[in-house]
């Protein structure tokens, strides 16, 4: 402007400092937010887990869904991000209800529920989603991760399974127990209690359950404890699994008893198990046929009514050993008519062929001493054998002469099958004890510590993934890969063992050429040999073809390998290799490690030892794998064993057959 003759410049001078460190902070905190971003953005598309960001504002859709999506739903990012309820798409029915109720909830927790992949495959997924809200206390975003539970939650599935099975055969047996026609006793082997007692048992003795059931065996059984040992040597002598006590009822009556008692596992209890047979009535029939023997046979004229009602069998033989008379019972027994039998010499038409001898025998203990019953197998007219109780008695005249012998035989097929089903439930309910208490404790132990070690060093990574450098969160990422590999090779043993015992397990044996799989079951294992600087190697005489089921053949080889790195210190040697014989290749797995005692050895193969100890770096292990091992070697009919010295390594080996070329 002008003033006067001269030019006057007017200005606004402005202090912008602040400003510019404000805009050289805004710079740093953002290049810091992006270089974040970026660290998150390759942890996420490294992770195994599905790791996703929904933006509901303005509207709902992916703003971020790792890579891991193609794997887990078979759907790709890309897809995700054209449709933004996919996730929702995906879930399975019977389980939206689920994800509805912890969105409503705003639930943080882990939920677990089913997703349907995109080739139609059901999975199972642990989901935790967390909902974010904006300045306006607003939702405006979901982030999440998902990973694939099938396998753990499968395992989970079969154990129950075996836990209903254990179940349904206790009901099966309590179910029998209850109903059956004879009287049965559960008595506790040292105090004498009886525990449980069913209605049979009720009526027979004529107490109520609560009352029987606060009573000792010895309340019933009257004998003296001598009186009680002498019976046992007896049963010892005389070569028979019953006792014969006399037990006294509610009403004070004393009555003959035939008692079969033997020990079983019983919910996890050893029990007495004792079936009892009221012989009152054959006893006084055998007394009573005694007492009147000389009547009868002098005059000729039997007590028809006694015999003939009989529901036992009964017949004369003569001291030459010929048949001379046989009640219905006893005819309809054998399937022969009283004609047939009368008059029939020794061997008698109901005598098997087989059981001469012992029938025999029984024969020549009778005419030497009195009083015995022998067990013995016994034809019919149509060739079925079947189980008797004979007891013989000597007839003799006014001289104490024996003129004859009548039997009374038992047909006791009922009581054996009893016999055969029971001793079939106990050995079943052992047996799926024993599975249900060692996957109990797999699933317990085994299962939950590396998954406790996986969440553990995930939420590390989680909290700290901008703080952490690539390094270290590329060593935490390895050791949550080795868990998790490990957590698998375990799961898949487990699933194959319990398919393998229920006959699931496919067994389909192929030609397969030794030194290709067995280097290329190698490469699979190189990583756990690695970290401890171990080197494998495979060796073969010449080239050799087996014939094996493919999978089995992995496992077996999997699970030695990874047990020979296992006891093997660092810097060690694994070889692998291979002879032949006539039939068979025998591959040998042999290490360089700490070797194994004689006494453990044979604690290898013991499905209830199940022995397993820590390996040279503190590996922890199950002892599960070397059972797996040894039943698949002996599907393919071969042999698996162990050469080894503590201290001197040792030497895994099996055979498999070789292929018919």
């Amino acid at each position: 402007m002008m003033i006067g003759n001269e030019i006057v410049f007017n200005g606004i001078m402005e202090d912008i400092s602040e400003r510019k460190i404000s805009e050289q902070e805004l710079i740093a905190a953002k290049e810091k937010v992006e270089e974040s971003e970026e660290k998150y953005r390759s942890l996420s598309e490294n992770s195994t887990s599905l790791i996703y960001r929904i933006l509901l504002k303005p509207t709902m859709r992916f703003d971020y869904v790792s890579p891991s999506a193609t794997i887990i739903t078979g759907f790709t990012p890309e897809e995700h991000y054209n449709d933004p309820f996919l996730g929702f798409k995906m879930v399975h029915p019977d389980d939206k209800i689920i994800l509805e109720n912890s969105i409503k909830s705003e639930n943080t927790e882990p939920i677990v529920f089913r997703w349907i992949r995109k080739d139609g495959k059901t999975i199972w997924t642990e989901q935790q989603n967390k909902l974010i809200f904006d300045e306006d206390n607003e939702p405006c975003r979901i982030e999440g991760t998902a990973r694939d539970i099938t396998e753990a939650k499968l395992a989970e599935i079969q154990l129950k399974a075996a836990k209903e099975k254990a179940e349904e055969s206790e009901a099966r047996f309590k179910n029998m127990f209850e109903h059956h026609n004879a009287a049965m006793l559960l008595i506790e082997p040292i105090s004498g209690s009886i525990i449980n007692a069913n209605e049979a048992a009720l009526k027979f003795y004529g107490y109520t359950k609560s009352v029987l059931c606060s009573m000792t065996i010895n309340e019933i059984n009257t004998l003296s404890p001598e009186q009680i040992q002498i019976e046992r040597n007896n049963a010892i002598n005389e070569n028979r699994n019953h006792f014969i006590f006399s037990h006294k009822l509610a009403t004070g009556e004393m009555r003959t008893v035939e008692v079969h008692s033997s020990p079983i596992d019983f919910q996890n209890n050893l029990i007495l198990f004792s079936v009892i047979h009221d012989i009152t009535e054959r006893q006084k029939a055998e007394q009573a046929l005694k007492e009147s023997e000389e009547k009868l046979i002098e005059s000729n004229e039997f007590n028809r009514n006694l015999i003939d009602t009989m529901q036992d069998g009964f017949s004369i033989v003569d001291v030459q050993g010929v048949q001379t008379d046989s009640n219905p019972a006893f005819c309809k027994m054998v399937g022969f008519t009283i004609e047939e039998l009368r008059g029939a010499t020794v061997p008698f038409p109901y005598w098997p062929p087989e059981e001469y001898e012992n029938i025999g025998k029984a024969f020549q203990q009778t005419m030497q001493q009195e009083g015995n019953t022998f067990e013995l197998i016994f034809m019919k007219k149509t060739g079925e054998r079947f189980p008797v109780n004979v007891s013989p008695s000597p007839i003799r005249n006014k001289q104490g002469a024996i003129i004859s012998y009548g039997a009374v035989v038992e047909d006791i097929t009922e009581r054996k099958k009893a016999e055969i089903q029971l001793q079939n439930y106990s050995l079943e309910l052992k047996k799926l004890n024993t599975d249900k208490d060692l996957f109990i404790k797999i699933l317990a132990h085994d299962l939950k510590s590396p998954f406790n070690s996986i969440l553990g060093f995930s939420d590390l990574l989680i909290k700290n993934m901008d703080k952490y450098d690539k390094e270290k969160i590329q060593t935490q990422l390895k050791i949550i890969n080795q868990t998790v590999r490990k957590t698998y090779y375990l799961l898949e043993d487990i699933l194959q063992w319990t398919n393998s015992q229920s006959g699931k397990l496919p067994f389909i044996p192929q030609l397969i050429k030794l030194d290709e799989f067995c280097n290329e079951q190698i490469e699979h294992i190189k990583s756990h040999a690695d970290t401890k600087q171990i080197t494998v190697n495979y060796f073969e005489e010449v080239n050799i073809q087996v014939y094996a089921d493919v999978n089995m053949l992995k496992t077996i080889l999997r699970n030695l390998m990874l047990n020979a790195v296992k006891f093997t210190n660092s810097s060690g040697q694994i070889s692998v290799y291979a002879e032949k014989n006539d039939t068979y290749a025998i591959i040998t797995i042999s290490d360089t490690g700490i070797g194994i005692s004689e006494k453990n050895i044979a604690k290898l193969w013991n499905v209830t030892e199940r022995y397993t100890t820590a390996g040279t770096s503190g590996e922890t292990g199950t002892g599960f794998g070397l059972l797996l091992c040894k039943e698949f070697v002996e599907k393919h009919g071969g042999q698996i064993w162990v050469e080894s010295e503590l201290g001197k390594g040792s030497n895994f080996k099996f055979t498999v057959p070789l292929s018919n070329d």
